[in-house]
């Protein structure tokens, strides 16, 4: 049985290959594409891999007893989970991932995994 990321990976892989968009914001470069979930804001009823990112970095973060289920479908356990850690770090808790959210996931950043897909290297720290 093939597993959830390996699917969306050999789906993304295919979609490039006969000339569509991976990405939903219109992004056409590789700079543009690897920033374009950092550089938008996703909220209840959001879909697609940027949102899969998010369930990702979520999850890593620990929040919850459990793990949210990746699924790229920002519903009501998504939203639920990000305002736990919006209000846990004393951040505005509205469930939205935005500017600030995007900083407060990213913040576990490292070479590989959800943060290089989410574009979590674009932020500026300082």
């Amino acid at each position: 049985m093939i597993g959830t990321t390996k699917l969306i990976a050999a789906a993304a892989a295919t979609m490039t290959l006969v000339g569509l968009s991976v990405l939903d914001t219109g992004a056409s470069d590789t700079a543009e594409a690897a920033t374009a979930c950092v550089n938008s804001t996703f909220r209840d009823g959001s879909t697609g891999h940027c949102v899969y990112d998010i369930q990702e970095l979520v999850n890593d973060r620990g929040i919850g007893p459990y793990r949210l289920t990746v699924d790229g479908v920002f519903g009501a356990q998504t939203k639920a989970d990000v305002m736990k850690l919006q209000s846990a770090y004393g951040y505005t808790h509205d469930g939205i991932v935005g500017p600030q959210t995007w900083r407060l996931v990213c913040q576990k950043y490292e070479a590989t995994g959800p943060q290089v897909d989410a574009g979590c290297k674009a932020i500026q720290w300082g």
